[in-house]
């Protein structure tokens, strides 16, 4: 790649080259934006639960599927380009899908579970001395869950838990706390 390439349109409209902050910039614009193939995306999903589990299943559980194109979620989603063919397992096709699934799939966890919420509300609990807490962490998931999901016979409850502490490492470390790591107050 020539370090002469340009962006067509630069914002200011001078021309920009690209660097690597640019391209990061374009690809977090992308990532944010609403356009008709991540629409398609998320009705696709909605239409096939049982592609959405997979992917999910993929992301969440690092889940190693072997690719077989006779399997019907398997066959969708290499179809749509969601998924791919990667050393003999079935892999989510691109980095930019894999950030949008894996976007969507906390964002709808986070607004149907309770535990985010909590989460949300006491997450500056979490940092003593400009330090992140993860002894503390960790025995607040235990007791949430407990409460939550104490009384569940569901052979999922261990899938579900990973879920679950998935989103409080989102909601706690991923997202830019105020005080550290340039969090703002």
């Amino acid at each position: 790649m020539s370090a002469d390439m340009y962006l067509k349109d630069s914002p200011d409209g001078s021309p920009c080259k690209w660097t690597k902050t640019t391209i990061l910039d374009a690809v977090k614009q992308l990532l944010n934006e609403q356009n008709t193939l991540f629409d398609d995306m998320g009705k696709k999903l909605s239409d096939s639960k049982e592609l959405d589990s997979m992917i999910r299943l993929i992301l969440f559980n690092g889940k190693k599927i072997p690719y077989s194109p006779d399997e019907h979620a398997i066959n969708l989603g290499t179809m749509f380009g969601y998924l791919k063919n990667e050393d003999g397992l079935v892999a989510v096709s691109n980095r930019i899908f894999e950030t949008r699934l894996y976007n969507r799939c906390l964002s709808e966890n986070i607004t149907e579970n309770k535990l985010a919420d909590t989460a949300s509300l006491g997450r500056n609990q979490f940092i003593t001395g400009g330090i992140l807490n993860m002894d503390l962490i960790m025995e607040k998931f235990m007791i949430h869950f407990t409460d939550i999901y104490g009384d569940s016979e569901s052979s999922l409850l261990e899938e579900h838990g990973r879920n679950q502490l998935s989103m409080v490492r989102e909601i706690t470390i991923l997202r830019p706390v105020p005080g550290i790591c340039g969090g703002q107050m």
